[in-house]
């Protein structure tokens, strides 16, 4: 009976120790960067759910900002996470604004004026490399963007 037991204790560890780790994902580490590819002066604010996070104003092109997003634990990888935002507005030389949301109401991403490259949408950043994403802001951004009225 002691021998039929550790026998079966054997096959029990041998077999889960054959299961661990196959459900695991590889590990993804990925950066973000924000770019201006304009000449424009920028003036980008950042907000995480409903709270601002920071702003940054660039003079012409450059960095804007860069982050960081894993799978590790179970993460979702994208751009809003790294760069810790679900809305963003961009102000261009104090003339033009445009605005990206996350509808968490309606479950979309949205932006005003309407706009087919939302920085929210990990669809629109450049692959530069396996690790490197990268959204750049164009002419044809600010040439999209809202003039604000003046007083």
């Amino acid at each position: 009976m002691k021998g039929k037991n550790f026998i079966l204790e054997i096959i029990s560890v041998w077999l889960l120790s054959s299961c661990i780790g196959t459900d695991r994902l590889e590990r993804v580490n990925r950066d973000y960067e924000l770019k201006n590819g304009t000449s424009h002066n920028m003036k980008v604010d950042f907000y995480q759910m409903g709270h601002h996070t920071g702003t940054v104003i660039i003079s012409g092109t450059g960095l804007i900002r860069k982050g960081m997003s894993s799978n590790d634990g179970g993460n979702y990888i994208s751009g809003a996470e790294a760069l810790s935002m679900d809305s963003v507005g961009v102000t261009y030389n104090d003339t033009r604004r445009q605005i990206y949301y996350y509808s968490y109401k309606d479950h979309e991403l949205l932006s005003l004026p309407e706009s087919t490259r939302n920085i929210l949408d990990d669809r629109v950043f450049e692959v530069v490399s396996n690790i490197l994403y990268r959204f750049t802001f164009t002419e044809e951004d600010y040439q999209n963007a809202e003039v604000i009225e003046g007083d």
